[in-house]
Formats: C-alpha cells, structure tokens, sequence
C-alpha cells in the first residue's frame, strides 16, 4: 500500500514516524531518542530535558520520577524490562543515556517488530533497499507519503481544464473568489471533495510525467442543462478530479451550496 502510494503519486495523507520509515528505508539502525517527535511528542520533550541538562552535578532522577528500567506496554499491557535485571535499576543522571536509547528501541522497533518487518519486505519488493538506503530520507519519505499541507490556490488554478465553458463565466469567477476565502481547513475540505484525499497529490497540481494517474487532471464543468436544478448541490467524480457545478444565478446561492458541502459532505458526497 505505501509502495503504490508512491509509484501512483498519490499521498497516504498520513504522517509516519521515523520508526516505521526508517525500516522502509534500511535504516533502522540510526534510530534515536529524537525519533520519538512524530510518535510521542510528550516523551520527545521529557528526554529533550534530560538530554538539555548537562551539568555537573546533573539531578537526582530516582528522587525525581522513582523510575527503573521497567516500562509499561500498550501492546502486551504488561511492564517489560528494557534490560536484564531493569526493575532493580534505578534511573540516575549517568545512565539516563542508556534508559532513553533501550526505551526508544523498545517503542519504535521491539514491540512490534513483526509488523515492521512486514512492511519492510513489502515496500522493498517494489523499491529495492540498495536504493532507497542510499537515495532517500526519513523526512523525504515522509513528505512524499505525507504530501503537503499546503494549498497554492493559484497554482491550483492554472492546472484546472474547463469542459465546455471557461474561466470568463460567472459561475467559474464566483468559484474561485469562494475558494481564495476559505481558510486552511476549508481548502483541505474542498481538496478531499474534489479529489478524494485531503493531502497534494505528490508532484502538486499539475500532471508529473512520472504519474502513472492516467486521468490526473483537474477539471470543472457547469450543468447548463434545463432539467438539471440550479439550486441542487455541486458533484465531484474524484477518480478523475472532475467537478460539477450547477448554474447558480448568484454568488450568494454558489456559497451557501458549497458550505453545506464543506461541512457535511466532503467525505461522501460524490459521484464516485
């Protein structure tokens, strides 16, 4: 599934941490406590202090959090020992490095290292780990599968086709003032509408040559039929990111139709 999020271009919209985009990559071994940003920010911060004090005489850490070289399991609900012998040691200023490295180990790769390594021989029969060791990043992975969280309307703009009107028509201008009016959420609302997913498509807007999406382009057309209601909801054919306005005689009636969209119809509401 990741593989083809790539080779299609088309984002998961899912933040990963660098646990699992490490062991894509072959690169598990360079995990750290920095690792744990993208997976347990309140952790990330707890061993950012610990790390930060660097004095002497540092801080009594057993005084301070009664810890030992135990943690409890969210997966086994159970504690497990991050050493031999763990619940007999106590957490102090001078082992704190090795407490963090044997947590962070357990929490991104022990705990569910089957899971992993499923993955991991997955996503390598599609993209050998000779290349992805050697060509990509946990942070170029992640923005690839990620995509961006942000929207350039202009560019946006620039890559839409019109069937069978144009970007002089009344109904085309009312769209795009209503689009540039929206905030980051409205816009991410309108995208998952649209196209069916609430992050960029990898090469952004426009049609990348690497794309194996062969209907990768955006494309608006206004109902101008006599039986089709004009005060009827827009539509979206999000396998081809065609959308479907009707005729609206006024901005006023284009807004409200596209309110009610954005705010109870952007996950179903679509042709496809």
């Amino acid at each position: 599934f990741l593989g083809l999020s790539l080779i299609n271009g088309v984002p998961i919209g899912v933040k990963l941490s660098n646990g699992i985009l490490k062991h894509l990559l072959g690169q598990e071994k360079d995990l750290d406590w920095t690792d744990l940003e993208h997976f347990d920010e309140k952790m990330f911060h707890t061993f950012q202090g610990w790390m930060d004090n660097t004095s002497k005489r540092g801080f009594q850490m057993h005084q301070t959090y009664g810890l030992h070289f135990v943690i409890y399991d969210d997966v086994s609900k159970s504690e497990v020992l991050l050493c031999e012998h763990g619940d007999q040691i106590e957490l102090t200023n001078q082992n704190k490095e090795r407490y963090v490295r044997l947590y962070t180990k357990h929490r991104l790769t022990l705990n569910v290292i089957s899971q992993l390594q499923s993955l991991q021989k997955g996503f390598w029969s599609l993209f050998p780990r000779s290349i992805v060791h050697k060509s990509l990043s946990a942070d170029h992975l992640r923005q690839a599968l990620a995509g961006s969280d942000d929207i350039d309307i202009e560019e946006w703009q620039k890559h839409v086709d019109y069937d069978d009107c144009s970007a002089n028509d009344n109904v085309i201008q009312w769209f795009w003032t209503y689009v540039k009016s929206l905030d980051k959420e409205g816009l991410k609302h309108l995208l998952l509408f649209w196209s069916g997913t609430c992050s960029l498509p990898l090469y952004g807007f426009s049609k990348s040559k690497y794309s194996t999406h062969k209907h990768e382009q955006w494309s608006i057309d206004i109902s101008k039929q006599n039986q089709h209601d004009p005060t009827s909801l827009p539509e979206a054919s999000t396998c081809d990111y065609s959308l479907h306005i009707p005729n609206y005689s006024s901005y006023d009636i284009l807004k409200s139709k596209f309110d009610v969209i954005l705010q109870f119809g952007y996950f179903g509401y679509t042709r496809s």
